[in-house]
């Protein structure tokens, strides 16, 4: 993620956060292997995007890399493991656009009580997932 400053008129300015997710294509060992500075060639394709898309940036003005759970086909695991056992994960830096769903899905897996919609592609046992 990227923090760019946009100038407004006089010495104020408004601040542009841009982001970037994709599958490192392997998994960590340990989190110790993780790089939290980042690609400079992945920062440098953000600014030019910015530049080109966003009229009146300046310059990036801070960046940061943060580790996060991603399945095989990027979709979330939402599923009951045993009776009144369920399991949400692979929230994959997303998951809290759909909160209020989500929450609502882990209730009625929980309670038995009605989905509020088909959860198929987002279960345990799916290729993707390796349990």
């Amino acid at each position: 993620t990227a923090t760019e400053s946009v100038a407004d008129d006089g010495e104020e300015y408004t601040h542009v956060k841009v982001g970037v997710d994709f599958p490192s294509g392997s998994d960590l060992p340990a989190m110790e292997a993780f790089d939290y500075g980042g690609s400079q060639t992945i920062l440098e394709l953000m600014d030019g995007w910015v530049a080109e898309h966003i009229p009146g940036v300046e310059e990036r003005i801070d960046s940061f890399t943060s580790p996060y759970t991603m399945t095989e086909d990027s979709y979330f695991i939402m599923d009951t493991l045993a009776e009144n056992v369920a399991v949400f994960s692979g929230g994959s830096g997303r998951a809290f656009k759909f909160g209020p769903l989500i929450g609502d899905c882990m209730a009625a897996l929980v309670t038995g009580g009605t989905l509020p919609m088909d959860l198929e592609r987002f279960r345990a046992t799916r290729d993707a997932v390796q349990l």
